[in-house]
């Protein structure tokens, strides 16, 4: 009995050690993404509906990431899917295009709208052989509701990855929750949702003092992308990590 109770108290401290090493000891801070500063961020899921060339209506979905002034993602819905090429955002004014093989050749789309809250709103110009078109273009911004289970994996910056479980519960925009492993689990604090940007904070002890880390998350649909902030002696810290949703 002793020998089990050694080994389940050693299991445990290994975790707890671990988690906190991944939390405590950051690589060196890098640039920060716009996502981590209050104001405009276009990310997030994007749905709209347009008309065929039959009159047929298609609808549409976009899941976009904002990384500073770059925007990446896809188009589902309509004739096949497309990636978001040569995405940007100057200020509130976003544009973007998108590419496809045809029996007619390439297709190409060029988009370009303004953002106003959750709404979009601009127009999509495209070509069909020696004809331009234009057709406006509005799309709202689905709701972001990080609640559920998350396999979160932190980069701690020297090759290695720490990985965890994240455990979300959203309440009129205030998120609750924990992220550990295991037997050891870290309170989430503070969390909430402005728009697509999630924060929250998660301390625990270690050798009698309190650590403190600031997460800053874009929610896309079930990915998260986001950073890890910790000051300390005057030194700030940052980490990058992802999560899907299981």
């Amino acid at each position: 009995m002793k020998n089990k109770a050694f080994v389940s108290v050693t299991l445990i401290s290994a975790i707890v050690l671990s988690l906190a090493q991944s939390l405590a000891f950051s690589a060196p801070e890098e640039k920060a993404d716009s996502a981590k500063k209050k104001g405009i961020n276009a990310s997030g899921i994007w749905k709209w509906t347009s008309r065929g060339r039959n009159g047929e209506t298609r609808e549409s979905s976009m899941a976009l990431f904002q990384a500073g002034k770059r925007l990446t993602g896809k188009i589902t819905g309509g004739r096949a899917d497309s990636e978001i090429e040569n995405g940007k955002i100057e200020g509130n004014k976003i544009s973007f295009s998108t590419s496809r093989k045809t029996e007619r050749g390439s297709f190409t789309s060029e988009y370009s709208a303004t953002l106003d809250g959750g709404k979009l709103k601009g127009l999509r110009k495209f070509a069909f052989g020696d004809r331009s078109f234009e057709r406006e273009w509005d799309a709202k911004r689905e709701p972001t509701d990080p609640t559920g289970s998350w396999n979160w994996v932190l980069d701690r910056g020297d090759g290695q990855t720490f990985e965890a479980t994240m455990k979300l519960k959203m309440d009129n925009h205030k998120v609750t929750g924990s992220l550990g492993r295991d037997d050891f689990q870290i309170e989430i604090r503070n969390g909430k949702v402005e728009g697509p940007v999630l924060t929250f904070e998660t301390v625990y002890e270690r050798e009698g003092e309190a650590r403190r880390s600031l997460n800053t998350a874009v929610v896309v649909g079930k990915l998260m992308k986001g950073t890890s902030k910790r000051v300390s002696d005057g030194e700030s810290r940052v980490r990058n990590w992802k999560a899907t949703k299981s």
